[in-house]
């Protein structure tokens, strides 16, 4: 190397032209992006919750015969007569008169007539 090399190489030594890491240290701009991460994670929980609450708002009618008697007739198999204990979204839990718990795919159901009900 030259001495006029040499010179220029000594005196911008300790000169940094540019520190990738400084600007990441800052302590300011890491604050600043945490706070985005965080505000763009706040924002899709929200999302998310709309969404769930909009499926929620969706009635299957499953809250009118809950816990009431009901004749169910369920594809290939004879009328059901009894009452239905619980509802799920895929399942429904049904006892016959004779005690004997049945749990039914939704999928399966053709009606489900409410027994004893007044319109």
């Amino acid at each position: 190397m030259s001495e006029k090399g040499e010179q220029h190489y000594n005196n911008n030594k300790d000169k940094t032209i540019f520190k990738p890491n400084a600007v990441l240290n800052n302590s300011k701009n890491t604050d600043y992006v945490q706070n985005e991460r965080k505000n763009e994670r706040d924002s899709e929980k929200f999302h998310k919750n709309q969404k769930i609450e909009k499926k929620e708002g969706l009635a299957d009618f499953s809250e009118e015969y809950n816990g009431k008697l009901a004749k169910i007739l369920v594809l290939n198999q004879p009328l059901l007569i009894g009452k239905i204990v619980e509802v799920r979204r895929y399942w429904i839990k049904f006892e016959n008169p004779d005690g004997k718990t049945i749990f039914i795919n939704k999928a399966f159901i053709l009606t489900i007539e409410p027994i004893g009900v007044k319109p």
